[in-house]
This record gives C-alpha cells, structure tokens and sequence, in this order.
C-alpha cells in the first residue's frame, strides 16, 4: 500500500471513532495543488497524534483546502469555524497562516501553525501561533556554519520570488553573514516555471568567478549558494547544472530541500551541501531538548508509512499534541488562545515547545544537516535551545 492510500485509511478510520459533536478540531491544509504532498505529510502526523488518546477521547476533526494559496485559506477558515472549528491546526507557509491570521482574529478562533517560519504570523495577533524555529533562528544558525565552519567567503543568492519564507530567510541569512565578514556576491531570483531554472546554479558559478577576477585574491576562497527555493526547483537546478565549476561550490538549504531524490542527486557533486530544517529520524536518543517520545512516534510512523517521517509530518505530529490538552467543553476560542499562551515545556519529537506571549516558541530547536556524503547521516546537529 502506498503512502498515500495508507494516509486515506487512517483518516477513514479516525472519521469513523470521532463521532462527537463536540469539541472540534479544524485541520486548515493543502488538499489540493503545488503543496498537496505536504499537506498528506501533515495529515498523516495530525492522524498520528490522535491515536494517542482513546477513542472516545478523540475530538471531531473538520477537514478543509486550503489549496495553498492565501485566497482559499481565508474562505477555508470560515468554513472551518462555521463547522463548529473551536481550534484550528494549520496552516502550514507563511503567506497562508498570514491570511489564516486576519480570519482567526475577526472569528475569534486561534490557530496553530506547524511549519509557518515567518516572523510576522504572529505579531499583534493573540489568535495566531506556531510550533516551528523561525526564519531568523535558522538563517543565524545557517549563515554562522558557513562563515566559521565551512569558511565559506562569498555567497550568491538564489531565491524563488513567489514564496514568503523563501524572501524571508534569504533576507535575514544576507545579513547575518554579512554580519559575519561574508560577502553576498549577487541575488539571482526566479519564479517556479521559469525556462532558465535548470541553469541558475551555472549562474550562480559564473558571477562567483567574475566576483573573484574583478576583487583581491583571497587565499583558499570558498564560495557557496544559498538555494531558498522547493524541492523540486532545488532538484531541476541540481541536474541541469553543466559547469565544471559547481563542483567548488557549497550549497546552503532550508526545509524544503526535504527528499530522497535530492539527496541522491547532491552527493558526490559539490563541495558541500547543507540545510536547516526541524526533524530528523536519524537523530537517535531523545534529549533535553525533545520528548521522551520519539522512538515511540518513529516505531508508530514505520508501522504505518513505506518512508521516513517528513518535518511536516513530525511538526504537525507535535502542533496536534499542543492542541489536544488546551481543548475543554466550554472553552470558546479567546480562553483556548490564553491556554496556548500559557504552554510550557511540552516535549515534542521536533523539540521542546515552551510558548512565549507573542505565540510563538521560544528558543526552538531545529537540526543542522550535511546532504552531500551519503556514507554517513544527514543529521548534524540539533540547535537552538
């Protein structure tokens, strides 16, 4: 059975055992288009997470599209809420949960967004959250492995201009490098569709020799790509890359680089390639920073699922169990948002989520990976706390 099908099962199954009318849950994710296999990862985690309640203890789950676009989001939020939506999980990009935002406030019903990494989502909003290290945690972290650790002196920035996370990191990644003595050689934008995305990182190559031709020599110059763009933009630029050149550079990635395909096309091609994201099932015994139960997430995914646990999967997993004890009979949206404002220390497979009054986590963990040596594991390091 695929992963998909296995997906479509359970969701069955937990329609069937949650037959209350109350409380309800409203599940706000891509049902459809571009970002639909992430919004099944989501499914999949949120599914996950009930089945460690009773079945009589599982609240009703209201399911909407979302479609990935901030247009279908507001309408799908309302629909939500006149289902009967006490709680919202979703959505999962930052320019959805922005629109989700300006609905939550109006209805007075607060979500929570698993992967949304935009710092604006929850500004001035006491119904807005999210469970996820934000875009400035991860670009810090990533731009500080570049300049220190892999000394990398001159960067080129290839940003997909369609996608707010995208802007966001590759804005706070310029500057803390730059911060940190590197030098942002140019920015290379695009738009998913674009008839020259295969050649981007040959570009990208090229103006980081002309960079080198037209400055001083710098001794052992080490220059790197920052790709802030999905996997599949990551991957055509990957295997439409012809420049010998390429092979001196390090590629730097976020969360959306996440795939098996990729990884398979960087190894052995470049001098590097490295990404920030939130979870990964190699990271091995839980810590200080994560529950005591992620071996238990891992053995209940494996039983379920032919692939390994994406971070959408494993953020949603935890996005849901931040839900679940907020939720009580009476409690109407504005009491469930102080209730998430007051969630401390809960252990979740993708770190320990200990909620600030801005709603959002504070000091979240996230994982440095290293994609470009499949002889040993992706997983690097787990910062942030």
């Amino acid at each position: 059975m695929t992963t998909r099908s296995r997906i479509a099962v359970t969701l069955l199954l937990l329609a069937a055992a949650c037959g209350g009318p109350e409380p309800a849950v409203g599940v706000l994710l891509p049902r459809s288009g571009r970002t639909q296999a992430a919004g099944d990862q989501a499914l999949a985690g949120i599914a996950l997470a009930l089945e460690t309640l009773p079945e009589d203890a599982r609240p009703r789950l209201v399911v909407a599209d979302d479609g990935g676009t901030a247009l279908a989001t507001t309408a799908a939020y309302d629909v939500l809420v006149d289902e009967g939506a006490q709680v919202v999980i979703g959505p999962l990009d930052t320019g959805c949960a922005l629109a989700a935002a300006v609905v939550a406030r109006r209805r007075r019903v607060p979500f929570v967004s698993p992967s949304a990494t935009g710092e604006e989502v929850t500004r001035n909003n006491t119904f807005a959250f999210r469970i996820c290290a934000g875009d400035a945690e991860m670009a810090r972290k990533l731009a500080t492995h570049a300049a220190y650790d892999l000394r990398l002196q001159h960067v080129v920035v290839v940003v997909d201009l369609s996608d707010r996370h995208a802007l966001g990191f590759a804005e706070s990644f310029a500057h803390e490098f730059v911060v940190r003595r590197g030098r942002i050689v140019a920015e290379l934008p695009f738009h998913p569709g674009d008839e020259d995305v295969p050649g981007l990182l040959d570009r990208a190559a090229e103006r980081l020799r002309r960079s080198a031709e037209e400055g001083r020599p710098v001794p052992d110059d080490r220059r790197g790509v920052l790709v802030m763009a999905s996997h599949d933009d990551v991957l055509a630029m990957v295997r439409g890359a012809r420049s010998p050149a390429v092979a001196d550079l390090v590629l730097l990635g976020g969360a959306d680089w996440e795939g098996p395909e990729l990884e398979a096309a960087l190894a052995g091609r470049f001098r590097g390639a490295w990404r920030v994201s939130h979870f990964h099932p190699d990271e091995g015994a839980p810590d200080a920073t994560r529950g005591p139960d992620v071996s238990t997430f891992l053995d209940a995914w494996s039983r379920r699922h032919d692939e390994p646990p994406s971070d959408i999967a494993a953020l949603a997993y935890d996005a849901t169990l931040a839900v679940l004890p907020q939720l009580a009979d009476a409690a109407d949206g504005a009491e469930l948002a102080d209730r998430l404002r007051e969630l401390a220390f809960l252990g979740g497979v993708t770190g320990r989520v200990h909620m600030d009054a801005s709603g959002r986590p504070r000091n979240k963990s996230f994982v440095l990976e290293q994609l470009h040596d499949p002889r040993r594991s992706a997983f690097f390091e787990r910062s942030g706390e």
